[in-house]
Protein backbone atom coordinates (compact mmCIF):
# COMPACT_ATOMS: atom_id res chain seq x y z
CA UNK A 1 0.00 0.00 0.00
CA UNK A 2 3.04 2.65 0.65
CA UNK A 3 4.05 1.89 -2.55
CA UNK A 4 0.90 2.21 -4.42
CA UNK A 5 0.79 5.41 -2.84
CA UNK A 6 4.47 6.91 -3.22
CA UNK A 7 3.86 5.84 -6.88
CA UNK A 8 1.42 7.93 -7.32
CA UNK A 9 3.15 10.60 -5.95
CA UNK A 10 0.72 11.06 -2.76
CA UNK A 11 2.80 11.52 -0.25
CA UNK A 12 0.82 12.07 2.25
CA UNK A 13 -1.16 9.29 2.26
CA UNK A 14 1.99 7.44 2.31
CA UNK A 15 3.44 8.52 4.95
CA UNK A 16 0.18 8.25 6.81
CA UNK A 17 0.55 4.58 6.01
CA UNK A 18 4.39 4.45 6.69
CA UNK A 19 3.60 5.98 9.94
CA UNK A 20 1.44 3.48 10.92
CA UNK A 21 2.98 0.07 10.19
CA UNK A 22 4.45 -1.05 13.77
CA UNK A 23 7.53 -2.86 12.38
CA UNK A 24 9.09 -1.08 9.00
CA UNK A 25 11.68 -3.42 7.32
CA UNK A 26 14.09 -1.72 4.92
CA UNK A 27 11.74 -2.26 1.81
CA UNK A 28 9.74 0.17 3.47
CA UNK A 29 11.77 2.48 4.24
CA UNK A 30 13.66 2.78 1.23
CA UNK A 31 10.25 3.48 -0.67
CA UNK A 32 9.81 6.58 1.20
CA UNK A 33 13.45 8.08 1.05
CA UNK A 34 12.92 7.47 -2.71
CA UNK A 35 9.24 8.73 -3.32
CA UNK A 36 10.54 12.09 -1.05
CA UNK A 37 13.50 12.54 -3.69
CA UNK A 38 11.75 11.94 -6.72
CA UNK A 39 8.98 14.91 -5.73
CA UNK A 40 12.69 16.92 -4.39
CA UNK A 41 12.01 16.75 -0.70
CA UNK A 42 15.34 15.89 0.59
CA UNK A 43 15.31 17.19 3.76
CA UNK A 44 12.63 14.89 4.27
CA UNK A 45 14.70 11.96 2.76
CA UNK A 46 17.50 12.76 4.55
CA UNK A 47 15.43 12.83 8.03
CA UNK A 48 13.96 9.57 7.56
CA UNK A 49 17.43 7.78 6.46
CA UNK A 50 18.85 9.62 9.72
CA UNK A 51 16.02 8.14 11.98
CA UNK A 52 16.47 4.30 10.44
CA UNK A 53 17.27 2.17 12.90
CA UNK A 54 19.59 0.61 10.81
CA UNK A 55 20.76 1.05 7.17
CA UNK A 56 21.13 -1.24 4.33
CA UNK A 57 23.88 -0.69 1.13
CA UNK A 58 20.19 -0.39 -0.68
CA UNK A 59 19.55 2.80 1.77
CA UNK A 60 22.50 4.44 1.45
CA UNK A 61 22.38 4.17 -2.40
CA UNK A 62 18.89 5.30 -2.58
CA UNK A 63 20.50 8.62 -0.25
CA UNK A 64 23.56 8.88 -3.42
CA UNK A 65 21.19 8.39 -6.48
CA UNK A 66 18.51 10.96 -4.68
CA UNK A 67 20.66 13.52 -4.13
CA UNK A 68 22.06 13.29 -7.68
CA UNK A 69 18.95 13.22 -9.42
CA UNK A 70 18.37 16.05 -7.62
CA UNK A 71 21.64 17.96 -8.92
CA UNK A 72 23.54 17.96 -5.90
CA UNK A 73 26.50 16.02 -6.29
CA UNK A 74 28.34 17.08 -3.24
CA UNK A 75 25.85 15.23 -1.27
CA UNK A 76 26.19 12.07 -3.15
CA UNK A 77 29.79 12.39 -2.77
CA UNK A 78 29.08 12.32 1.05
CA UNK A 79 26.94 9.80 1.44
CA UNK A 80 28.69 7.30 -1.13
CA UNK A 81 32.14 8.52 0.96
CA UNK A 82 30.52 7.00 4.19
CA UNK A 83 28.86 3.94 2.83
CA UNK A 84 30.46 0.86 4.93
CA UNK A 85 30.47 -1.05 1.90
CA UNK A 86 29.32 -0.95 -1.86
CA UNK A 87 28.54 -2.54 -4.77
CA UNK A 88 28.15 -1.79 -8.56
CA UNK A 89 24.81 -0.35 -7.89
CA UNK A 90 26.41 1.98 -5.51
CA UNK A 91 29.11 2.74 -7.50
CA UNK A 92 26.38 3.48 -10.60
CA UNK A 93 24.24 5.48 -8.59
CA UNK A 94 27.27 8.00 -8.58
CA UNK A 95 28.44 7.71 -11.84
CA UNK A 96 24.87 8.63 -12.70
CA UNK A 97 24.62 11.67 -10.12
CA UNK A 98 27.79 13.32 -12.17
CA UNK A 99 26.01 12.69 -15.01
CA UNK A 100 23.11 14.77 -13.36
CA UNK A 101 25.11 17.76 -12.49
CA UNK A 102 26.56 17.98 -15.86
CA UNK A 103 30.19 16.38 -14.34
CA UNK A 104 31.38 14.15 -17.37
CA UNK A 105 34.76 14.11 -16.18
CA UNK A 106 33.89 13.62 -12.33
CA UNK A 107 32.01 10.33 -14.35
CA UNK A 108 34.43 9.13 -16.11
CA UNK A 109 36.76 8.94 -13.02
CA UNK A 110 34.35 7.64 -10.96
CA UNK A 111 33.20 4.78 -14.01
CA UNK A 112 37.60 4.28 -14.00
CA UNK A 113 37.88 3.64 -10.13
CA UNK A 114 34.62 1.26 -10.33
CA UNK A 115 36.11 -2.35 -9.13
CA UNK A 116 35.61 -4.59 -11.62
CA UNK A 117 33.94 -2.31 -13.90
CA UNK A 118 34.88 -4.98 -16.80
CA UNK A 119 32.28 -7.78 -15.39
CA UNK A 120 28.71 -8.55 -17.37
CA UNK A 121 26.48 -7.60 -14.28
CA UNK A 122 27.70 -3.97 -14.44
CA UNK A 123 26.23 -3.27 -18.16
CA UNK A 124 24.50 -0.52 -16.45
CA UNK A 125 27.10 1.64 -15.78
CA UNK A 126 28.77 1.18 -19.04
CA UNK A 127 25.29 2.41 -20.73
CA UNK A 128 25.43 5.58 -18.42
CA UNK A 129 28.87 6.26 -19.69
CA UNK A 130 28.07 5.47 -23.10
CA UNK A 131 24.89 7.88 -23.60
CA UNK A 132 26.33 11.19 -21.22
CA UNK A 133 29.30 11.18 -24.12
CA UNK A 134 26.75 11.42 -26.56
CA UNK A 135 24.55 14.07 -24.82
CA UNK A 136 27.39 15.51 -24.15
CA UNK A 137 28.26 15.88 -28.11
CA UNK A 138 31.12 13.19 -28.06
CA UNK A 139 29.53 10.17 -30.37
CA UNK A 140 32.75 8.31 -31.27
CA UNK A 141 33.57 8.00 -27.62
CA UNK A 142 29.83 7.11 -26.82
CA UNK A 143 30.45 4.35 -29.69
CA UNK A 144 33.82 3.09 -28.38
CA UNK A 145 32.26 2.56 -25.24
CA UNK A 146 29.91 0.10 -26.94
CA UNK A 147 32.24 -1.59 -28.63
CA UNK A 148 34.21 -2.44 -25.32
CA UNK A 149 30.75 -2.81 -23.39
CA UNK A 150 31.20 -6.51 -21.94
CA UNK A 151 28.05 -8.47 -22.62
CA UNK A 152 26.27 -6.31 -25.15
CA UNK A 153 22.37 -7.14 -25.21
CA UNK A 154 19.38 -4.52 -26.38
CA UNK A 155 19.11 -2.03 -23.97
CA UNK A 156 22.73 -1.33 -24.75
CA UNK A 157 22.21 -1.44 -28.27
CA UNK A 158 19.05 0.79 -27.79
CA UNK A 159 20.65 3.14 -25.67
CA UNK A 160 23.46 3.50 -28.86
CA UNK A 161 20.55 3.94 -31.09
CA UNK A 162 18.91 6.70 -29.47
CA UNK A 163 22.56 8.36 -28.60
CA UNK A 164 23.07 8.82 -32.29
CA UNK A 165 19.54 9.70 -33.16
CA UNK A 166 19.89 12.66 -30.26
CA UNK A 167 23.30 13.60 -31.59
CA UNK A 168 21.84 14.51 -35.42
CA UNK A 169 22.79 11.04 -36.78
CA UNK A 170 19.29 9.81 -37.95
CA UNK A 171 20.56 8.24 -40.72
CA UNK A 172 23.37 6.36 -38.54
CA UNK A 173 20.60 5.39 -36.12
CA UNK A 174 19.38 3.66 -38.56
CA UNK A 175 21.92 1.82 -39.77
CA UNK A 176 23.06 0.44 -35.89
CA UNK A 177 19.12 -0.27 -35.70
CA UNK A 178 19.75 -3.04 -38.66
CA UNK A 179 23.33 -3.65 -37.59
CA UNK A 180 21.55 -4.50 -34.18
CA UNK A 181 19.19 -7.20 -36.19
CA UNK A 182 21.48 -8.92 -37.92
CA UNK A 183 23.20 -9.94 -34.65
CA UNK A 184 19.99 -11.38 -34.15
CA UNK A 185 19.20 -8.87 -31.30
CA UNK A 186 15.34 -9.08 -31.37
CA UNK A 187 13.99 -5.46 -31.17
CA UNK A 188 11.55 -4.14 -28.94
CA UNK A 189 9.17 -1.13 -29.13
CA UNK A 190 11.72 1.07 -27.82
CA UNK A 191 13.59 0.49 -30.70
CA UNK A 192 11.05 0.76 -33.21
CA UNK A 193 9.86 4.11 -31.41
CA UNK A 194 13.60 5.48 -32.28
CA UNK A 195 13.95 4.10 -35.62
CA UNK A 196 10.29 5.66 -36.35
CA UNK A 197 11.44 8.98 -35.24
CA UNK A 198 14.97 8.64 -37.40
CA UNK A 199 12.47 8.01 -40.29
CA UNK A 200 10.66 11.05 -39.77
CA UNK A 201 13.23 13.24 -39.24
CA UNK A 202 15.29 11.97 -42.65
CA UNK A 203 11.82 11.78 -44.67
CA UNK A 204 11.83 8.22 -45.18
CA UNK A 205 8.35 7.58 -45.58
CA UNK A 206 8.23 3.83 -47.24
CA UNK A 207 11.04 2.93 -44.79
CA UNK A 208 9.11 4.04 -41.63
CA UNK A 209 5.92 2.16 -43.08
CA UNK A 210 7.28 -0.97 -43.37
CA UNK A 211 9.30 -0.39 -39.42
CA UNK A 212 5.83 0.14 -38.64
CA UNK A 213 4.20 -2.76 -40.50
CA UNK A 214 6.95 -5.22 -39.11
CA UNK A 215 6.87 -3.82 -35.67
CA UNK A 216 2.73 -5.09 -35.60
CA UNK A 217 3.66 -8.84 -37.53
CA UNK A 218 6.97 -9.69 -37.43
CA UNK A 219 8.96 -9.65 -34.16
CA UNK A 220 8.06 -11.97 -31.40
CA UNK A 221 4.60 -12.22 -32.99
CA UNK A 222 3.96 -9.02 -33.03
CA UNK A 223 4.73 -6.04 -30.87
CA UNK A 224 2.15 -3.40 -29.29
CA UNK A 225 2.13 0.06 -31.31
CA UNK A 226 1.94 3.15 -28.43
CA UNK A 227 1.16 6.71 -28.58
CA UNK A 228 4.72 7.75 -29.75
CA UNK A 229 4.59 5.17 -32.76
CA UNK A 230 1.22 5.99 -34.05
CA UNK A 231 2.64 10.01 -33.74
CA UNK A 232 5.73 9.65 -35.58
CA UNK A 233 3.82 8.12 -38.22
CA UNK A 234 1.21 11.10 -38.44
CA UNK A 235 5.13 13.05 -38.57
CA UNK A 236 6.16 10.95 -41.56
CA UNK A 237 2.94 11.10 -43.64
CA UNK A 238 2.47 14.63 -42.75
CA UNK A 239 6.12 15.48 -43.76
CA UNK A 240 5.32 13.70 -46.95
CA UNK A 241 2.62 15.39 -48.27
CA UNK A 242 0.28 12.15 -47.59
CA UNK A 243 -2.38 14.69 -45.08
CA UNK A 244 -5.76 12.51 -45.62
CA UNK A 245 -3.56 9.34 -44.66
CA UNK A 246 -2.02 11.17 -41.53
CA UNK A 247 -5.65 12.54 -41.01
CA UNK A 248 -7.25 8.71 -41.35
CA UNK A 249 -4.14 7.66 -38.65
CA UNK A 250 -5.26 10.27 -35.93
CA UNK A 251 -8.97 8.97 -36.47
CA UNK A 252 -8.07 5.49 -36.19
CA UNK A 253 -5.55 4.82 -34.06
CA UNK A 254 -6.57 2.98 -30.59
CA UNK A 255 -5.41 6.16 -28.66
CA UNK A 256 -6.78 9.49 -27.79
CA UNK A 257 -4.68 11.49 -29.91
CA UNK A 258 -1.90 13.58 -27.94
CA UNK A 259 -0.38 17.43 -28.69
CA UNK A 260 2.56 16.10 -30.61
CA UNK A 261 0.18 13.98 -32.90
CA UNK A 262 -2.24 16.81 -33.47
CA UNK A 263 0.87 19.25 -33.61
CA UNK A 264 2.29 17.61 -36.31
CA UNK A 265 -0.13 17.42 -38.50
CA UNK A 266 -1.24 21.13 -37.78
CA UNK A 267 1.91 22.07 -39.04
CA UNK A 268 1.92 19.79 -42.17
CA UNK A 269 -1.68 21.29 -42.82
CA UNK A 270 0.07 24.78 -42.73
CA UNK A 271 2.79 23.68 -44.72
CA UNK A 272 0.47 21.92 -47.46
CA UNK A 273 -1.69 25.00 -46.80
CA UNK A 274 -4.75 22.78 -45.95
CA UNK A 275 -6.48 25.58 -44.28
CA UNK A 276 -9.89 23.51 -43.60
CA UNK A 277 -7.60 20.55 -41.64
CA UNK A 278 -5.36 22.62 -39.68
CA UNK A 279 -8.20 24.60 -38.21
CA UNK A 280 -9.52 21.23 -37.05
CA UNK A 281 -6.35 20.05 -35.94
CA UNK A 282 -6.06 23.22 -34.00
CA UNK A 283 -9.62 22.92 -32.70
CA UNK A 284 -8.57 19.49 -31.23
CA UNK A 285 -5.44 20.54 -30.56
CA UNK A 286 -6.73 23.29 -27.61
CA UNK A 287 -9.52 21.11 -26.19
CA UNK A 288 -6.53 18.86 -25.13
CA UNK A 289 -4.06 21.69 -24.80
CA UNK A 290 -5.87 25.05 -24.22
CA UNK A 291 -2.54 26.79 -23.69
CA UNK A 292 -1.06 25.96 -27.31
CA UNK A 293 0.04 29.23 -29.00
CA UNK A 294 -0.06 28.00 -32.66
CA UNK A 295 -3.55 26.91 -32.46
CA UNK A 296 -4.49 30.41 -31.02
CA UNK A 297 -2.52 32.18 -33.90
CA UNK A 298 -4.14 29.92 -36.34
CA UNK A 299 -7.46 30.26 -35.15
CA UNK A 300 -7.87 34.05 -34.95
CA UNK A 301 -5.78 34.85 -38.00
Amino acid sequence: LINAYAERGVLERAQLVFENVPQKDVYCWTIMITANAIKGNLDSASKLFRDMPQHSIVTWTAMVQAFGENGNIQESLNYFSKMPERNSFAWTALIIAHIHGRDLDGATRTFRNMPDHNIVSNVVSWTAMMASYAQYGHFNISESFFQRIPGRNLVTWNALIAAAAQSGHARLAIELFHEMIVESVEPDEISFMIALAACAHLGLLDLGRSYFASMLVDHGGGLAACKEHYTSMVDLLGRAGQIDAAAELIDTMPFVPGGVSLVAILGSCQTQRDLPRATRAARRLLEIDPRNSSSHVLLSS
